[in-house]
Parts: C-alpha cells; sequence; structure tokens
C-alpha cells in the first residue's frame, strides 16, 4: 500500500501513529504528494535530514511539499536551495505560459534569483554544513565562478572561502588569511 497504492491510500498510511522505519522511507521514496504532505505532518514521525533531502530532489516540484518542507526550519542549507530551485522552474513555467516573455529570459532571471539565494543559504553554515552545501553545489553543476563572484560582491566571503578551499585542496585558515592579506601573488596562486 505504501509503495503502490492510490495516493488516498499512502496518504492514510503516512498519518498512521505506528508507522514502522521501512514503511517511511518507502513513502519517501515512492509516496505521492499527498501521501508525503501527510507523513511530514505526522507528529509521530521524526525524519532524518537526508530523507526530507530526498524528498525534495524527489518533489520540489509539487508546491505543497516544497512548502510544507520550506516552513521547516530543520532542513539542510541543500536542501532548501533544492527547494528554491524548484520553485524557480515551477514561476518560470507559470510565467512563460501565461504571459508574454520570452522563456529564455524568464529562465535567466529565475538563474539569477537561484543564484542570490544560493548564496544567501550559505549564511550562519557552520564548517561541516558548509562543506556539505559547497559539495551539493559542486555535484549539481552550480558552483559557478558566477556564483563565487556573487559571493565576494555580496560581501558573502564564507562561501567563496569554503568553496576556494574545498577546490583547491587548500586549509580553510590559509585560504581565510590568503584572502585577508590582499596579496595578489598569494591569490592567484589560490585560484
Amino acid at each position: 500500500a505504501a509503495r503502490d497504492g492510490a495516493p488516498i491510500c499512502q496518504a492514510a498510511v503516512a498519518a498512521r501513529d505506528d508507522i514502522d522505519a521501512k514503511t517511511v522511507r518507502t513513502l519517501v521514496a515512492f509516496g505521492a504528494p499527498e501521501a508525503v504532505v501527510a507523513l511530514l505532518q505526522n507528529d509521530q514521525v521524526l525524519l532524518s535530514a537526508d530523507l526530507k533531502h530526498d524528498l525534495a530532489k524527489r518533489l520540489s516540484s509539487d508546491a505543497t511539499v516544497r512548502d510544507v518542507l520550506l516552513d521547516d526550519e530543520t532542513i539542510l542549507p541543500q536542501t532548501r536551495q533544492i527547494l528554491v530551485h524548484g520553485l524557480a522552474c515551477s514561476l518560470v513555467d507559470f510565467a512563460s505560459s501565461h504571459f508574454c516573455v520570452e522563456e529564455a529570459r524568464l529562465r535567466s532571471v529565475a538563474n539569477r534569483a537561484a543564484s542570490l539565494g544560493s548564496v544567501e543559504l550559505a549564511d550562519g553554515a557552520v564548517a561541516k554544513a558548509m562543506a556539505d552545501y559547497i559539495a551539493h553545489l559542486h555535484d549539481t553543476h552550480q558552483l559557478t565562478p558566477t556564483l563565487l563572484l556573487r559571493a565576494v560582491c555580496e560581501g558573502r566571503l564564507a562561501l567563496f572561502e569554503a568553496a576556494m578551499a574545498q577546490l583547491s585542496g587548500v586549509s580553510l585558515r590559509r585560504v581565510r588569511s590568503t584572502v585577508k592579506a590582499s596579496r595578489s601573488s598569494a591569490f592567484r596562486s589560490l585560484h
């Protein structure tokens, strides 16, 4: 029922008080959006950050699931970034079908907004979370020179420094001292 049942059946399973871990994982992997919302709203179920991340990857285009996950303060920055990107894509699809604006122009605006959101999501991340976030951006081909330049221009050096450390293999402490010292030869070597 959790894997192949109708959405209403999956939602009934997700709302149960005595749901086991295997059923939760099945609903995360195969559940219809209605079932996932019921699962997320079930007070008896505590989903791990990884399971929430899997849900975001699978259902970021569903507005209801996206809203419930975005309201969760405990999700990882990379999970929030996936959801923001899903929202941007949904807005582009809506605008392109309802307004007389070129889709390429809409995608450009959405990409800039998502890039700014990606930079802002790094604020306040602790070292481990920042490293995981940088790895997520790298793995999804979103860690671009444009994103790093935006981070510097926005004054968010933590993202830039963490990315440079991860990409270069140089320690974060050394990258920070190189950036702060503003010695052009050391920075060129790092770059």
